[in-house]
């Protein structure tokens, strides 16, 4: 028992600390989830939502940010939803059928999460200008915010398909920077559009580059990323967020649990030894606070883990406990034996599966790629 506690405590501990030294957040996961954007052709598409759409819940559970709208849609992978949707001043109910996205990591790893296809109002956020190219030329910096062009609000998802369909046509820009709104005019100028190449070649390893080719389309020049800020919280704060933080997450975990009991969620989204480690390696690269955010979000989970009611873990040996003291007498050696040994059968049943899910993830048909004389 205390072993989950202490897990569960240095999360917080964790959590905490990062929160003091500051943390940086896509600014749109705290917003409400109003939809900002649709994807052609995308399970939002054909349920027939629109641009401006609030989702009030999934499931029948209350989405208040994009964040709460990103965790329920991601743990659901090819599965109905039943979402309930604010228009206007009428209420909708609305049921879709979730795609199965693979998302790439570095190591070639796939992770299956639920995609619905749609957005929220997602700004620009330019983090590099390269030199000789029109935006530079039309005065764009690093940390500017793109609100609009031609008038028209341009979303994250939007903005390169806006300027690669406009190569020779002036763009009216309308840009935040540091509080003030800009206007910036400029012309994309014609070019091949980049695309990523994989070179396979032996011995020397694989390589990934990026090669011109292919169609010509409109570029300006400018890298973006999602709109992000930077918050920094004093001592007493940063505790307070660290617990909410915490809360959250796990209650996060406790809802995939049961989902996963009940057949609603992916059993292909567990994680194994193998997934922490590749995990660990990407943040350890993306650097030290960031590792340590990892580090307290594994603990906080194996603190959880350890308490649910199998017998060889902690929760195991607190339900047998409290069975005893329900019947009011101990149990006798060897029913505690054989609870022990059912107990340790299926935690090395869970410990083979994680594992097994973790290779097959590398494979090129995934769990069918085990099937082979299909």
């Amino acid at each position: 028992f205390m072993g989950s506690v202490m897990n569960i405590f240095l999360a917080l501990v964790l959590f905490a600390v990062v929160n003091m030294v500051g943390v940086t957040l896509l600014e749109h996961q705290d917003q409400k989830p109003v939809i900002g954007w649709i994807e052609p052709g995308s399970p939002a598409a054909r349920a027939d939502l629109k641009v401006g759409d609030e989702i009030l819940s999934i499931n029948k559970r209350k989405t208040k940010t994009w964040n709460d709208v990103e965790m329920a849609v991601g743990t659901k992978p090819k599965w109905m939803i039943n979402l309930e949707v604010k228009r206007g001043e009428e209420i909708l109910k609305v049921p879709l059928i979730t795609e199965t996205v693979q998302l790439m990591t570095e190591t070639k790893t796939r992770y299956e999460t639920g995609h619905a296809g749609f957005f929220g109002k997602i700004l620009n956020q330019v983090v590099e200008v390269s030199a000789n190219y029109p935006a530079e030329k039309a005065g764009f910096k690093a940390e500017d915010i793109i609100l609009a062009i031609n008038g028209e609000p341009v979303y994250y998802y939007q903005l390169n398909e806006v300027i690669e369909k406009s190569p020779g046509k002036e763009l009216d820009f309308l840009v935040e920077r540091k509080g003030e709104r800009l206007e910036l005019k400029v012309i994309p100028r014609l070019e091949a559009k980049m695309q990523e190449a994989t070179i396979l070649s032996w011995p020397v390893p694989t390589l990934r580059m990026t090669l011109s080719f292919g169609e010509k389309v409109g570029k300006i020049g400018i890298t973006t990323l999602p709109k992000s800020l930077f918050k920094k919280y004093g001592f007493f704060p940063a505790i307070a967020q660290s617990f909410r933080q915490n809360s959250k997450l796990a209650f996060v975990l406790i809802n995939y649990i049961r989902d996963l009991v009940t057949g609603e969620a992916s059993a292909r989204q567990v994680a194994g030894p193998i997934a922490i480690a590749n995990f660990s390696y990407t943040y350890f690269r993306m650097g030290f606070f960031p590792l340590i955010s990892f580090i307290a979000f594994v603990s906080l989970q194996l603190g959880i883990i350890n308490l649910l009611p199998i017998p060889i873990l902690d929760g195991g040996q607190i339900f047998v406990l409290t069975l005893e003291g329900i019947a009011r007498r101990d149990f006798s050696s060897k029913v505690k034996q054989i609870v022990i040994q059912i107990g340790f059968f299926i935690f090395i049943l869970l410990l083979a599966f994680v594992v097994l899910n973790d290779v097959v993830r590398v494979l090129p048909r995934g769990w069918q790629s085990l099937f082979f004389w299909k």
